[in-house]
């Protein structure tokens, strides 16, 4: 086997826990970012994207990406592990308004769950973070806001 080929083999992948939330760049130079949908009739926005409008429940929406930035509305920190959840507990989870007028439940990373320094109104940015290893050892990412 040719040494390309054995190093393409042990090179781990990132792979979003699930498709379609967000971008992936290959580089570390481009942000991701997170893919909502717009509707064309009433300007309605949401995350995840979605077919119809929850709004006017007119078909047409538009594909489009949200800020990576936003300020905390609300958040928690769990204690247990709901069911068929890999990652580490304890884990802060709440939510984040974006500028296009849309709020999203995330994790956020950079907060010791212990002693959470973030408040209401802070501004978060978002990146994108490992939550576990599956049995190939690739990394399976999402996305999570971590304190600006």
């Amino acid at each position: 086997m040719k040494q390309k080929e054995k190093q393409r083999k042990s090179e781990k992948k990132r792979i979003s826990v699930e498709e379609g939330l967000f971008t992936l760049p290959e580089s570390t130079a481009e942000n991701a970012q997170l893919i909502g949908s717009k509707c064309k009739f009433c300007g309605s926005v949401f995350f995840p994207k979605r077919l119809i409008c929850g709004s006017c429940f007119k078909e047409g929406m538009e594909t489009i990406l949200l800020s990576n930035r936003g300020k905390i509305t609300t958040w928690t920190v769990i204690w247990m592990s709901p069911p068929g959840f890999k990652g580490q507990v304890p884990y802060v989870l709440g939510e984040v308004g974006l500028p296009e007028n849309v709020t999203i439940r995330t994790h956020f990373t950079g907060v010791d769950p212990n002693k959470p320094a973030i408040k209401l109104g802070d501004e978060v940015e978002m990146v994108i973070e490992k939550i576990y290893e599956n049995e190939e050892g690739n990394q399976i990412v999402s996305y999570m806001f971590k304190p600006a």
